[in-house]
């Protein structure tokens, strides 16, 4: 749920805000999650209402509709394959199955709720999703007398993307198919951030009078001021590890410095901070932290837990990111490059996010929400100004 928001639709973050809000219970005394066997520790908000699951497969069903084009029953694919089929054109020898077969780019229910939100099926998201073209999918409609029926996880669906790719394979390649568009694509070429990048490379101290830089900054500062940020609600619990030498000996007390940030000066070079630079990095769940920190001989993960006392806002990178107006514009990997070396020094893949955090910092934004290049359905922040806590506090030590 929070990839998907962080990646494609960062102003529903106050969806979940409001829903944390209004179903989170505070824990009082230390437990165990009935659902997944993880330890609640006290002051841990938790979950312990069914209409909070209900609300959530509502949500996810709106949010796919809101991007569904046309169905197997109105969509103008659907109609050229009827047409294909009974209209005459081919001989009896023609595969016509197959020629529809290899145009078809509709998806079915069940893959889109996947593809989409990483989760199988469940027949409650199916039943909120319908066809707001047709109606097909929405139900009985009383006032029109009329059945819709329901999706169920073999229906057909188009959305934008999938039509496009329809137009490609049926009247060839047309160069004005329109794509999802980057925020930036409007304002800078994939050309202008390389070349940003080559002179960061060249005269770090004097990057900030580059012209793609101003309008980088430009566009960052408005998303900022139009409220385009991810609220991290107050109250979520988030997690951190590092690797210590083995036999580590954790501190009876909740929090142990050596778990929060480095001080200045030390830090290694990072996907969001300079070399020296003191970013603290967190993930939305445990799992992910050993595939992003390597594990040495003769070391052992530690890890903490973190509760927030306060909304804090982060910038949506991945959101604002994405694909440019062609093929060859990959916004997304000049801030998602996987680091092809092991060193702590200078990391020529960090430059774009290491410039991009820098703004941020400066306009105001609490820190960056990403997702995690080695777990594509997590999310990691890098937290840039925040009270340490005060706004975030650590409250478990754990290996």
């Amino acid at each position: 749920m929070e990839e998907y928001i962080v990646r494609s639709a960062p102003e529903k973050g106050n969806f979940l805000e409001e829903l944390f809000d209004e179903f989170s219970v505070n824990q009082e005394v230390e437990s165990i999650c009935q659902n997944c066997s993880n330890k609640i520790s006290k002051s841990e908000s938790y979950f312990d209402d069914d209409e909070l699951m209900e609300r959530l497969h509502h949500f996810i069903g709106e949010q796919l509709t809101s991007k569904i084009e046309g169905c197997q029953f109105c969509s103008q694919p659907s109609e050229i394959f009827t047409s294909m089929r009974h209209g005459g054109f081919f001989d009896e020898e023609d595969d016509v199955e197959g020629m529809i077969d290899d145009l078809d780019t509709s998806i079915e229910v069940g893959q889109f709720i996947y593809d989409q939100f990483d989760l199988d099926s469940i027949d409650e998201i199916v039943k909120s999703m319908y066809c707001p073209v047709c109606g097909f999918g929405s139900g009985p409609n009383y006032d029109e007398k009329i059945d819709y029926g329901f999706f169920d996880e073999f229906s057909e669906i188009y959305t934008k993307e999938s039509l496009d790719e329809f137009d490609e394979r049926f009247y060839g390649e047309i160069e004005e198919i329109e794509k999802e568009v980057s925020l930036l694509a409007n304002e800078l070429t994939m050309e202008e951030l390389v070349d940003l990048k080559d002179e960061y490379i060249q005269n770090k101290l004097y990057v900030s009078q580059n012209k793609a830089f101003l309008r980088l900054e430009e566009v960052i500062k408005s998303l900022y001021e139009k409220g385009g940020y991810y609220p991290l609600a107050s109250g979520r619990t988030i997690f951190r590890t590092r690797t210590m030498a083995l036999g580590y000996q954790i501190s009876e007390l909740p929090s142990d410095d050596n778990l929060w940030e480095p001080p200045y000066g030390v830090s290694g070079h990072g996907r969001y901070n300079d070399i020296g630079v003191s970013v603290l990095y967190c993930a939305n769940n445990l799992d992910v932290l050993q595939e992003e920190v390597p594990l040495d001989q003769g070391k052992e993960y530690v890890y903490a837990k973190f509760i927030l006392s306060k909304t804090l806002k982060m910038f949506p990178i991945n959101f604002v990111f994405k694909r440019g107006k062609d093929k060859q514009s990959d916004f997304d990997g000049l801030i998602s490059q996987p680091s092809k070396s092991d060193s702590k020094s200078f990391r020529i893949e960090y430059i774009m996010s290491n410039i991009v955090a820098a703004i941020c910092s400066e306009i105001g934004y609490n820190g960056i929400a990403y997702k995690s290049t080695k777990c594509p359905e997590s999310i990691n922040y890098a937290f840039l100004r925040f009270e340490k806590k005060i706004e975030l506090t650590m409250v478990e030590v754990f290996k």
